[in-house]
């Protein structure tokens, strides 16, 4: 399920055992904000999530117009002309506002933010050991459910090209 940031931390703060509610812990508010939000960033690049893929069909003359976040990338083969599909991954370009909605698994973000305040924090490393654990299983999880199934290839399907252009 998704949240939005505000009620990330909200279970984040319920994970560390803090008084939960908005406004209740404000000095901690901010710091596990920042956490959700590098757990974000860290689950993002940590694999290439169907949830992020970006599929745009463009025409190729002997260069493609860049965009303002422009990459470079090679296409095969490499004397193709005509119409290509570009398959790439995005990601929110700026940080997350407080009732935006962050767009991954609930638990892994709080669990990686919980496990990151309290290694910080360095009171309880039994604690701190038990949230990596939990982030750990939890992101086991998530990579089967979306990695370890059977990919079929149809050549009706929109997702997987069935030619060469």
């Amino acid at each position: 399920m998704l949240k939005t940031l505000m009620q990330l931390t909200v279970d984040t703060e319920r994970m560390l055992y803090q008084a939960a509610g908005v406004n209740t812990q404000v000095y901690a508010q901010e710091a596990i904000m920042q956490k959700l939000q590098h757990a974000f960033d860290h689950c993002f690049t940590a694999k290439f999530w169907p949830s992020f893929v970006r599929r745009e069909a463009r025409m190729l003359p002997r260069f493609l117009e860049p965009t303002a976040d422009a990459t470079l990338f090679t296409v095969y083969p490499l004397g193709s002309q005509g119409n290509i599909v570009v398959v790439g991954r995005e990601r929110p370009l700026r940080e997350f506002t407080n009732n935006e909605i962050v767009p991954f698994d609930s638990l892994a973000l709080c669990y990686f933010a919980a496990w990151d305040y309290l290694v910080d924090d360095a009171s309880n490393a039994g604690a701190a050991a038990k949230m990596q654990g939990l982030f750990d299983s939890r992101m086991k999880a998530l990579e089967e459910a979306e990695f370890d199934n059977v990919v079929l290839l149809n050549p009706r399907s929109e997702q997987i090209p069935s030619q060469w252009n």
